[in-house]
């Protein structure tokens, strides 16, 4: 009897990086969805993320942003010394922060709209805002699209990395999403605690099968394609101590700059509906 070829298994890692220190965390002002500006300090953090991410010379395959300022400057910092020209670089509005709608410029102490009774703090609005329930969606989108649409099944290499440049709340809440804290009752909530360049990574388990890549199933829910991701590290800032740190950006940044320079591959077309990456082996990148 012919055996049946047994499907090789692949894994995809997302590195989730939250943005440098911006002028509004210095002041204690609410973001949300403004763009935001890193502070010195911030872009020097953004300076020994990249030299921890060249030094540890793991292969990357692509990276995603928010098109946020904050984040757009962080990538650039990060990336510019290694990352190359020819890889696949896009921004992504739905890895935006949370929109705290008429709260956003606000100091942290100001008054805010106490919730309605009968609506969760996860189903809670702020006057033409978001809830943590909406961008729990997000990143449950972000790790389907991920797990079934990013990569080629047919790549060459058995671990793909991806750097997503985000936020704070949005990496506490696709840490929920692989945790799948809004289905499951009683599990603990991850909160809003990224630190600065902070890097948190996820991975998932994926099959290679025939022109399309299926995720390893677990309780999926009805008509929503699921993946069993699971959380690798959380908050590691450990470039920070590592390299050095001095109040001073790096001396060719211009922090005043909006439109800091990205790869030429930069794009804002909608990466999943794009024709998959395939990635090669390390002798051949």
């Amino acid at each position: 009897k012919n055996k049946k070829k047994k499907k090789k298994k692949k894994k995809i890692e997302i590195w989730l990086i939250r943005h440098g220190e911006t002028e509004a965390n210095a002041r204690r002002i609410t973001q949300g969805q403004q763009p935001g500006r890193l502070t010195r300090l911030g872009a020097q953090q953004a300076a020994c993320l990249g030299a921890r991410l060249e030094r540890e010379q793991s292969v990357i395959d692509a990276v995603l942003s928010s098109d946020l300022l904050r984040c757009r400057q962080t990538a650039h910092l990060a990336i510019r010394d290694w990352f190359g020209t020819e890889k696949p670089f896009f921004l992504d509005i739905d890895l935006r922060e949370r929109s705290v709608g008429t709260y956003e410029g606000q100091h942290h102490s100001s008054p805010r709209t106490r919730r309605p009774q009968g609506i969760s703090p996860r189903q809670f609005r702020a006057p033409s805002g978001e809830s943590w329930q909406d961008v729990y969606e997000r990143a449950t989108f972000l790790l389907q699209r991920v797990a079934t649409t990013l990569l080629d099944p047919q790549s060459e290499r058995e671990v793909s990395r991806i750097l997503v440049f985000t936020h704070g709340g949005f990496i506490a809440e696709t840490v929920n999403a692989c945790n799948r804290t809004d289905e499951i009752p009683g599990k603990p909530l991850a909160q809003n605690g990224a630190m600065n360049t902070a890097i948190y990574k996820l991975g998932v388990e994926t099959v290679r099968s025939g022109n399309y890549t299926t995720g390893t199933p677990h309780k999926a829910l009805p008509g929503r394609p699921d993946h069993s991701w699971t959380v690798l590290a959380v908050n590691d800032a450990s470039h920070l101590s590592r390299f050095r740190m001095t109040n001073n950006s790096p001396a060719d940044f211009d922090i005043t700059d909006d439109h800091p320079p990205l790869p030429p591959t930069a794009s804002s077309q909608p990466w999943w509906s794009l024709p998959p990456i395939r990635t090669k082996s390390p002798s051949k990148v």
